[in-house]
């Protein structure tokens, strides 16, 4: 899982969106949002821009975020 993935999905998790959810909301597939959070791709930036927007973030701290307790 890349650092990007895991943040996104600790977000997503943090709101209490499941993945299919935040996927609808941000009008990405729920398989490229799977896919996202398991590293397995790099979202393009429009789509970063929309799951930043459903989890109400600013995109930097999503790629940087850093949680006080490690919860893989």
């Amino acid at each position: 899982m890349s650092k990007l993935g895991r943040n996104i999905r600790l977000k997503r998790k943090a709101k209490g969106l499941k993945q299919k959810e935040l996927a609808e909301l941000a009008q990405i597939s729920c398989s490229t949002l799977c896919d996202i959070e398991k590293g397995r791709i790099n979202p393009s930036i429009l789509s970063l821009q929309r799951i930043a927007r459903v989890l109400e973030e600013p995109i930097s701290l999503i790629l940087d975020y850093e949680p006080e307790n490690d919860e893989r």
